[in-house]
């Protein structure tokens, strides 16, 4: 969702046609954690639950949506993602730098699906699993591109 609206508020045709001329809020950039980019890339993996989620395909691939105006990006991912293959990541990635929008992006090489800040606060408990030292390096790598950025 956040990187469909990346896409999609940073357009003026696609502001309009979503009407979010009204909203007067701007985002800065995004973050984005073992996003799900595009439909076809491994999740959702039928046609059903894509329907459920949206019918309007416009928004089926966030990467199509991104134009020079869109904002900088920081995203992570696991190559061991079993749900959300890494795939989405890297689509969107590529989507940016062709537009040259600043992206920063890092494939951690294991981790389960929803590791969150991947540390003791977000662990589901007795599942071991969701405590990731490598993949918890995510936070503060964010906090020094928002500095990069600009942002903090």
């Amino acid at each position: 969702m956040v990187a469909t609206y990346n896409g999609i508020a940073t357009d003026p045709i696609h502001r309009a046609d979503y009407g979010l001329d009204d909203y007067r809020g701007h985002h800065a950039a995004i973050v984005l954690n073992y996003p799900v980019i595009d439909f076809d890339a491994g999740f959702p993996i039928d046609d059903a639950t894509k329907q459920q989620i949206t019918v309007d395909q416009t928004l089926w691939h966030a990467q199509k949506n991104i134009t020079a105006a869109a904002k900088p990006a920081f995203i992570w991912q696991t190559a061991t993602d079993v749900l959300v293959p890494a795939t989405n990541s890297l689509l969107y990635t590529l989507a940016l730098q062709q537009h040259k929008i600043p992206v920063e992006y890092h494939l951690f090489g294991a981790g389960v699906h929803g590791l969150s800040l991947a540390n003791h606060v977000t662990q589901t408990p007795g599942k071991p699993e969701y405590a990731n030292t490598v993949a918890a390096q995510w936070v503060p790598l964010v906090l020094d591109w928002f500095k990069l950025m600009a942002i903090l």
